[in-house]
């Protein structure tokens, strides 16, 4: 029984010995992109899969808008193709803001064009109703005389055949 338990034991520390192998790999792989002590949290939370998510993290850097190549988040000169990023950062802020303007602007208009929309169908549905009263107003008396004249056919439909069994 002892020995079990040694062997167990002995798996469990080799266990948390590579769990910490993986931690200290993520950590120097994140080291290399900016973010060494948050890669050696997920490299020992996670294991293995710490190693291969900061293999894949696009870590503290951004991408070269010229070359596509990844810098420092803070480089205002790209190292690979020399290009000013700090301009072209600057001026797709100002294309974004503008773009942003004219949404802006589209959905003002289409709200307007709504609210105009929305005041011509209650226009006509007044027009309608309105038409509608008058209609009945100076028909009412006809539509009572031929309801009265439907419920007098409908009852003698239902009366003939009782009729015709009483007077046999």
């Amino acid at each position: 029984m002892s020995e079990e338990w040694a062997i167990l034991w002995i798996r469990f520390l080799c266990g948390i010995v590579i769990w910490f192998l993986c931690g200290i790999v993520a950590a120097m792989i994140g080291g290399k992109k900016g973010e060494g002590c948050a890669a050696l949290i997920v490299g020992v939370i996670f294991g293995p899969f710490g190693i291969v998510f900061a293999i894949l993290s696009k870590g503290n850097r951004k991408t070269c808008p010229y070359c596509k190549e990844l810098v420092h988040k803070d480089a205002s000169v790209c190292p690979y193709c020399q290009g000013d990023i700090a301009a072209a950062e600057k001026q797709a802020a100002t294309q974004e803001k503008s773009h942003q303007e004219k949404l802006v602007w589209a959905r003002e208009q289409l709200s307007a064009d709504r609210a105009y929309r929305s005041i011509q169908r209650a226009a006509k549905r007044r027009e309608f109703y309105g038409i509608c009263r008058k209609w009945t107003a100076a028909h009412s008396a006809k539509i009572v005389i031929v309801a009265l004249a439907l419920m007098i056919v409908a009852a003698l439909i239902y009366l003939l055949p009782l009729l015709y069994d009483l007077l046999l």
